[in-house]
């Protein structure tokens, strides 16, 4: 069944009929440079490695690896999106974030974000935010 839809997606029947209707180009609507962990932007700062926005109150939530950062941004306005707060993170005690996740269940949302620790042999965590 799966070969089936693949050929079919391949042979441009599904979604729109054709290949110019498959994909989207984006268009920037809008520019922020976020601070790194110095609390100025700074080019190969990695102050945005990774994102999640949450569609019910138009939040983006963006974590920068080496940085070592969440940025809070209001994206309410796509044109001028506002960073509200940037936390920074105790590398020692957290390690560097590595990835973010927004789950949703019933009316609870939670971040999850992950860290992984420089040592080898010190094992990596989740932290969860609500």
């Amino acid at each position: 069944m799966k070969l089936i839809v693949l050929g079919l997606c391949l042979a441009g029947l599904c979604v729109g009929g054709s290949w110019g209707e498959l994909f989207v180009e984006p268009v920037v609507n809008g520019f922020l440079k976020l601070p790194g962990a110095s609390g100025s932007p700074a080019f190969g700062s990695h102050a945005a490695t990774a994102g999640a926005f949450d569609e019910s109150s138009s939040y983006l939530y963006v974590i920068g690896t080496e940085a070592g950062v969440l940025h809070l941004i209001n994206a309410a306005n796509p044109e001028a999106p506002v960073v509200e707060s940037t936390i920074a993170f105790d590398a020692q005690r957290d390690g560097q974030p590595t990835a973010i996740a927004l789950c949703r269940m019933d009316a609870i949302t939670t971040l999850a974000i992950s860290f992984q620790r420089e040592e080898a042999s010190t094992n990596g965590r989740v932290r969860f935010y609500m």
